[in-house]
């Protein structure tokens, strides 16, 4: 994808800052100019990786507006964006984006997406905002299939009992003890009421969430973090990693509907 080329170098400057803060940790170096240089880069970064994810996306429905793609081949959850799009557009007496929409359908004729819609991330890249976007192009579980492929992590989610430590407390109280009548009774009261799964923030997950705190704290003014200039290389490291695992997605999903186009044919 084009855009990778620009914010490759854009993510280059993060780490220029975070080099420029390094040589201020040589003795005689500037302590307050390595806080600024690095909160400023910290932001700086989470600025770039909002646009990178909105740039990949908007991309992605340029080209696949490019394919003149059937809505038969079309992912549901983009036409009935493209739906409420048009819905808008109806109640502001502007009904011909509508017609053309079911015109196309009956016709099994191509729809132009619209690009800034499908790709808007509110200017906040956060997991759900990542998550919601990808699950209108049918790229479903992304950061979850990226955080298990690029970390040590096999399992996004955990089995969690709803029975708490203190209804066990209370349980084996009531059976005097009885560690076997315990578990008995746990058994047959979680055969009713299952355990549930938690999704762990690990990987990107954790990655995102933590980067993005950082930011808001650091934004608003709230306490101050502290952030040395290894970890924001780090943290570049990481969210690069993780746009060129989006764009990997975005690009298999481009061929998987350009195949399905050409045999239509």
């Amino acid at each position: 994808m084009e855009c990778r080329s620009v914010y490759m170098k854009r993510f280059d400057e993060i780490i220029l800052l975070a080099n420029m803060a390094e040589k201020n940790t040589e003795p005689g170096g500037n302590i307050t100019a390595i806080n600024a240089l690095t909160r400023s880069g910290l932001v700086l970064l989470c600025g770039y990786f909002e646009g990178f994810v909105r740039e990949m996306c908007k991309e992605f429905v340029d080209e696949l507006n490019e394919l003149e793609i059937a809505p038969s081949l079309v992912p549901i959850r983009m036409l009935s964006e493209h739906v409420v799009t048009c819905s808008d557009k109806v109640r502001n007496n502007k009904c011909q984006s509508f017609s053309d929409f079911i015109m196309n359908v009956e016709r099994s004729l191509p729809i132009q997406f619209d690009s800034d819609k499908l790709s808007s991330t509110n200017a906040n890249p956060t997991v759900d905002t990542i998550e919601r976007i990808f699950n209108v192009f049918d790229i479903p579980l992304v950061l979850d299939e990226l955080s298990i492929n690029d970390f040590d992590v096999s399992e996004m989610y955990n089995i969690e009992s709803q029975i708490g430590d203190s209804l066990r407390r209370t349980i084996l109280r009531a059976v005097d003890d009885d560690s076997v009548k315990g578990i008995d009774v746990i058994n047959i009261i979680e055969s009713r009421w299952r355990p549930k799964k938690k999704r762990r923030r690990v990987g990107y997950l954790n990655i995102i969430d933590e980067l993005l705190k950082k930011r808001n704290r650091i934004a608003h003014g709230e306490g101050f973090d502290s952030v040395t200039p290894q970890e924001l290389k780090e943290a570049t490291r990481q969210i690069t990693k993780l746009c060129d695992g989006l764009i990997s997605k975005l690009t298999a999903k481009l061929a998987e509907m350009t195949y399905q186009t050409s045999s239509e044919y």
